[in-house]
């Protein structure tokens, strides 16, 4: 099941809240997700990137991150924007390698998305490519783009909130 965080138009943090606490009650825990990528286009383009992390009852939970290796060049305005470089991702697991990784962490569990139309096409397109599994991730329900503490769900930004949150 996937959640979509562009779709509910919540204007404040308090109907922010009340998003998240009718998810709770349906689904106490859950994994945030986002993917980077060389692009927008999930046929053409490839991931260079999918973060994770769970939620159980508002607590961050266990984490999950990996680069991708895209096997093509990263723009340099993709690398501007998202900060991950042809040399960061040489030796990372290719799409097929990482989105079987990926599946494993959520084993299955609720996904919530800033932009799931966005990231759930690229995880669509690896699957299809290679022949993956996404039944478990069928269903999509919607919400805001505007809800907080999901608003910029970037793998990136999970890498830096993550590192922030355990230096505590």
């Amino acid at each position: 099941m996937i959640f979509n965080w562009t779709k509910w138009h919540i204007s404040s943090a308090e109907e922010a809240n009340e998003a998240f606490d009718k998810i709770a009650q349906i689904h106490p825990k859950y994994h945030a997700f986002d993917t980077e990528t060389t692009g927008l286009n999930f046929e053409f383009e490839r991931l260079t990137e999918i973060g994770a992390v769970e939620v159980s009852n508002f607590e961050i939970g266990e984490k999950f991150n990996t680069l991708v290796n895209p096997q093509k060049p990263i723009p340099a305005k993709i690398t501007e924007i998202t900060g991950i470089s042809d040399e960061m991702v040489k030796c990372a697991p290719d799409e097929k390698q990482a989105l079987e990784k990926f599946l494993n962490f959520v084993n299955g569990r609720v996904l919530v998305a800033h932009n799931a139309k966005f990231d759930f096409g690229f995880l669509t397109a690896v699957a299809r490519r290679h022949n993956l599994d996404l039944n478990c991730l069928k269903t999509r329900w919607h919400l805001s783009h505007h809800a907080s503490p999901l608003r910029t769900t970037t793998a990136t930004w999970w890498r830096k909130y993550i590192t922030a949150t355990n230096a505590d």
